[in-house]
């Protein structure tokens, strides 16, 4: 069924961009909480980092320090934070050997090495928000960043229908998988590190861009350019759905 383009003229990839946005910053704060909450609860046994962090750096303490091979020493004992709630800390070790990459071990609250397994949920916030927009588009059909921004997905072949088929909604999800991957995991985290003794606190940027990331960033590049092209996404075309002003 063809839709009338002037159905989508306010779906616009910037109302898009802003709706996925929202979504993506509201999942990031809830997953930091709940991180930090496991985190204080299992003291250190299960953490986490998400994309928007304060950096506690810190000197690593003497009485726990693990034996360490010939050539390494040790780097900073430092607490990932949100709100003043770690939701990780890990003292890392670095060797004389430059071409080796630095190690890293998990610390519970109180600085010591943590105790037993190890459960680390870095991929707790993409999991949630992809969780998240599967359910809210399958019955509503719009998260809470489409409703602020005045937008609704829909079957094509139904364009009053106001829930999405959960069949669509799980392709549509599916499809624009890695393109939300790049977003919450992106080339880089930003942070704030505060340095004992260093006056006042700078700026850093660490890099999470690897090989792997070079599918994710096409595929991101290629939905934005199907939606300039036609303003309808290539998802929504796999999908059989469209987004459209909400009225």
């Amino acid at each position: 069924m063809a839709v009338d383009s002037r159905q989508t003229q306010n779906a616009s990839i910037l109302r898009r961009v802003a709706a996925i946005a929202i979504d993506a910053l509201g999942i990031l704060f809830v997953t930091q909480l709940i991180l930090a909450s496991l985190y204080l609860s299992t003291n250190g046994q299960v953490q986490g980092q998400t994309w928007f962090f304060v950096n506690l750096c810190g000197p690593a303490n003497a009485g726990v320090l693990p034996p360490l091979e010939a050539g390494a020493f040790f780097i900073d004992d430092c607490s990932e934070t949100v709100l003043g709630l770690p939701t990780a800390r890990l003292l890392g070790t670095r060797n004389n050997d430059e071409t080796r990459a630095p190690e890293y071990y998990y610390l519970n609250r109180q600085g010591g090495l943590v105790d037993g397994k190890i459960i680390v949920l870095d991929w707790l916030a993409f999991a949630l928000l992809l969780v998240y927009r599967l359910i809210a588009e399958a019955r509503g059909g719009a998260t809470f960043g489409k409703r602020l921004a005045g937008l609704r997905v829909t079957s094509v072949n139904d364009t009053k229908q106001r829930r999405l088929p959960i069949a669509r909604a799980v392709i549509r999800t599916a499809v624009l998988a890695p393109a939300l991957a790049l977003l919450l995991y992106s080339s880089f985290s930003f942070g704030l590190t505060l340095e004992p003794g260093d006056g006042a606190p700078a700026i850093w940027t660490r890099s999470r861009l690897g090989a792997g990331a070079i599918v994710p960033m096409v595929w991101l590049g290629i939905l934005c350019a199907s939606v300039l092209a036609s303003r309808v996404a290539l998802h929504d075309r796999i999908a059989g759905t469209i987004v459209l002003k909400a009225t």
